[in-house]
């Protein structure tokens, strides 16, 4: 995962994520996972088989590691606590930041491991915007229009990673600050929301640091209850 963009400091609010397109999901949303409301996963198990979301893209359906691993953190970042409890918004935009804040949280961890474990992170990155891309196609995104929409999500997606590990080596008003920045679109500083989604994010840091590499590969990454820190 590299990129030419220069890393964002943490004062800085980096490319906000394009708007999604909003649409109708009252049919089961398995195949749309990372834009779906939290009661509308049909009751979908971390770990179930997901092969159906990527039908349309043969070889990323054939890594059955990586859609373990992306299932695992899209069920995280759609936990209802993070929107009820902690206030993010849950609009697309909302759940689109909560998408990129836990690949980020899974592939940060992955960032002192050997190659052969931070692969795993790629996978994940690459099946993220596999994803991204049916799923915009499935809501009417026109095929010339895709590609650059993409390119604005890759962008969002760096500049947050970027921030946020910058953040992290920083005090925990830096985190909310740069969280305020970039999922409530805010720059106060003190925003209550930022400071409670702050303290998740340092505890899901501490717990992914805790699991062991083949575990967290094998077995998928365990974050923490969201409530913990609301």
């Amino acid at each position: 995962m590299t990129s030419d963009m220069a890393p964002a400091r943490p004062s800085e609010r980096a490319e906000p994520a394009i708007p999604i397109p909003q649409n109708d999901y009252a049919t089961c949303p398995l195949r749309r996972l990372a834009l779906t409301r939290p009661h509308e996963l049909c009751n979908f198990a971390p770990g179930a088989e997901v092969s159906m979301i990527f039908g349309l893209f043969r070889q990323a359906a054939d890594d059955k590691q990586a859609m373990r691993l992306y299932s695992l953190i899209v069920a995280q970042a759609r936990q209802a606590e993070l929107y009820r409890d902690i206030g993010v918004p849950d609009t697309p935009e909302g759940r689109y930041e909560m998408l990129m804040l836990h690949a980020f949280l899974f592939m940060h961890r992955l960032k002192s491991e050997p190659d052969s474990v931070r692969d795993a992170g790629q996978r994940v990155f690459d099946l993220m915007f596999t994803d991204m891309d049916r799923s915009l196609r499935e809501m009417g995104v026109g095929d010339l229009t895709v590609p650059k929409k993409i390119k604005k999500m890759a962008s969002a997606f760096y500049g947050r990673t970027a921030a946020y590990d910058s953040a992290l080596q920083l005090d925990d008003g830096e985190l909310a600050a740069a969280i305020e920045r970039n999922v409530f679109d805010g720059d106060s500083g003190v925003d209550p929301r930022a400071r409670k989604l702050a303290a998740y994010v340092r505890s899901a840091v501490k717990a992914l640091s805790e699991q062991p590499s083949d575990s967290l590969i094998d077995k998928g990454p365990v974050f923490p209850a969201p409530e913990t820190a609301a």
